[in-house]
């Protein structure tokens, strides 16, 4: 599968122009989730980077939308979002043990084991050394207070960046 990824000897024409006029093509579905130059065909920027289906042996699906068969169990995965309250996952009967569900929201037909459902805001701060730093300001410990907290967007949240 990676090997296909870097070997641009098999990419087809149309490929090798998206990644000319754009710096990356769409992902084919053999291939491993996403790399700098191969992105899912939803991809719209770097806090919201498209649409994957679920595969077991990868864990890191930070800023993507995710289908997962149901009745699966997933362990120690990452499926952070950039916004609180997004609906990321689809998938009914899910079970998530060790995995950070930050800012995703969460389905009443799932089981939950020792997984971190915080939501916060991604936002930019002064570092104290004349820069900026981005950091999370935490709203609440589970999807379902979003509606008793009614958070908005902080005027110093972090805006997505199109590459």
């Amino acid at each position: 599968m990676k090997s296909a990824e870097l070997d641009r000897s098999k990419w087809t024409a149309k490929e090798l122009a998206d990644l000319a006029a754009k710096g990356h093509r769409h992902r084919r579905a053999d291939e491993l989730p996403c790399t700098s130059v191969v992105r899912p065909a939803d991809y719209a920027h770097d806090l919201k980077r498209g649409s994957l289906e679920y595969m077991p042996d990868w864990f890191n699906y930070s800023l993507h939308n995710v289908t997962i068969p149901d009745g699966t169990t997933v362990r120690e995965s990452n499926f952070t979002q950039w916004h609180p309250g997004t609906d990321a996952i689809s998938g009914k009967g899910l079970t998530f043990e060790d995995c950070n569900l930050t800012n995703c929201l969460v389905d009443p037909s799932w089981t939950l084991i020792r997984c971190n459902t915080a939501q916060a805001w991604l936002v930019t701060v002064d570092d104290g050394r004349g820069g900026t730093r981005e950091k999370r300001e935490y709203i609440c410990d589970h999807p379902e207070k979003l509606k008793d907290v009614k958070p908005k967007e902080p005027a110093n949240a972090v805006k997505a960046r199109v590459f």
